[in-house]
C-alpha cells in the first residue's frame, strides 16, 4: 500500500529514496547553475569596465541578476525541499524588483520621464495587449503623464501584493493550514490569496507590455525586445510552468515515488526545468545585454528641445 505524503521530505528521506534516473538531472542543474554564476561574473565585469554612468551599470547588474537568482533558489528547492517556499519567496521577489527596474530602464533610455513624454507626445499607448486584450474593449490611449503613470502603477503593484501574498501562503503551510497544490476551494484564506497574487501577476504583465509596446519603436538600436522577452520567459516559467505541473500531479503524473506524492515530485521537476531554462534565457539576456549601446538621442540636444517647447507654452499663455 502506498504510503506518499504531500509533505516535503527532509534531506535524509530523500536522498534515501532518489534514483539514479531523478539524481542525475539535478547534478546537471547544479552545474548549469554553476555555469549561469560564471557567466554573470564575466557580464558584471564588461559592463564595469564600458558602460561610464554608474546608474546604467547597476540597472544591467540587477537585470542580469536575476538568472543566477532563479538558478541558485531552484537548485535549493531541489536539493533540500523543504526550503521551497523559502526559495520560491526569495526568486519572486526579486522578479518582481526585476520587472519594475526594466520599466524604470526603458524611462532612462529617453532621459526621464520629462524626455519620454515629450518624444512619445504624438503617439498612442496600446492598452488592447496580451495578456488582457480581449477582455478590454479599450482603444489606443494618448500617451500621456496621465496613462503613463496607470500603466507605471500597474507593475508597481507587483513589487508589493506577489511576494506578500507568498509569504503569506507559506506561513500557513508552516502552520500546516496550507496544502501545496490545493488551491481549488475557498479554505483558510490561501485561496483568496492566491487569486489576489494571480490577479496581481497579470495586472504587472499587462502594464509592462503597455509600456514595451508603446516605446520599441523608439529604441530600434537597444535591442529592447530580445530584453523584453527575457524577462517575460522567466514570468511565464515561474508562475504559468507550475499551473500546469500541478494539474497533472492530479493525475498522478508523474507518479507516487516512495514517500513523496506526485505534487511533491512535481515540484522537484518545475525547479529542475526552472534551472534548465534560466540557463537557456542568460544566454539570451547575454547577447541582448552585453554590448555597448549607441545614444538614442542626444540628451542636451533632447533638453534643449524640451526647454524651448516648454518656454513657447509659457509665452503663449503670458
Amino acid at each position: 500500500m502506498s504510503n506518499c505524503s504531500n509533505e516535503f521530505p527532509t534531506t535524509g528521506v530523500l536522498y534515501d529514496e532518489l534514483t539514479v534516473g531523478e539524481l542525475v538531472p539535478g547534478l546537471i542543474g547544479c552545474a548549469l547553475a554553476v555555469i549561469v554564476i560564471g557567466i554573470y561574473f564575466e557580464e558584471i565585469w564588461f559592463i564595469l569596465h564600458h558602460y561610464p554612468h554608474k546608474t546604467q551599470r547597476t540597472k544591467f547588474i540587477c537585470l542580469l541578476g536575476l538568472y543566477p537568482v532563479v538558478c541558485i533558489t531552484s537548485s535549493f528547492a531541489v536539493l533540500i525541499p523543504r526550503a521551497t517556499f523559502l526559495c520560491e519567496l526569495v526568486a519572486a521577489t526579486y522578479l518582481s524588483f526585476c520587472i519594475l527596474l526594466f520599466v524604470n530602464m526603458i524611462v532612462s533610455y529617453f532621459g526621464g520621464t520629462k524626455n519620454l513624454l515629450y518624444v512619445m507626445s504624438d503617439e498612442k499607448m496600446p492598452f488592447r495587449v496580451p495578456p488582457c486584450c480581449c477582455l478590454f474593449c479599450f482603444n489606443d490611449l494618448p500617451f500621456n503623464r496621465k496613462y503613463l503613470r496607470i500603466a507605471t502603477i500597474m507593475v508597481l503593484q507587483i513589487t508589493i501584493i506577489k511576494p506578500v501574498s507568498l509569504f503569506i501562503a507559506a506561513v500557513l503551510w508552516t502552520d500546516d493550514q496550507y496544502t501545496p497544490g490545493d488551491e481549488s476551494a475557498p479554505k483558510n484564506g490561501v485561496f483568496y490569496t492566491n487569486l489576489t497574487g494571480m490577479i496581481s501577476t497579470i495586472a504587472g504583465i499587462w502594464g509592462i507590455a503597455i509600456i514595451y509596446r508603446s516605446t520599441r519603436p523608439k529604441l530600434p538600436a537597444y535591442r529592447i525586445g530580445l530584453k523584453f522577452i527575457g524577462l517575460q520567459l522567466v514570468l511565464i516559467f515561474l508562475n504559468l510552468q507550475f499551473g500546469i505541473i500541478s494539474l497533472l500531479a492530479r493525475n498522478d503524473i508523474p507518479e507516487c515515488s516512495g514517500t513523496r506524492d506526485s505534487l511533491v515530485r512535481g515540484y522537484r521537476l518545475h525547479h529542475t526545468m526552472l534551472v534548465y531554462e534560466a540557463f537557456l534565457v542568460s544566454i539570451l539576456a547575454r547577447f541582448a545585454y552585453r554590448r555597448l549601446e549607441p545614444e538614442l538621442l542626444s540628451r542636451l540636444e533632447l533638453e534643449n528641445e524640451v526647454q524651448k517647447t516648454d518656454d513657447n507654452k509659457a509665452n503663449g499663455n503670458v
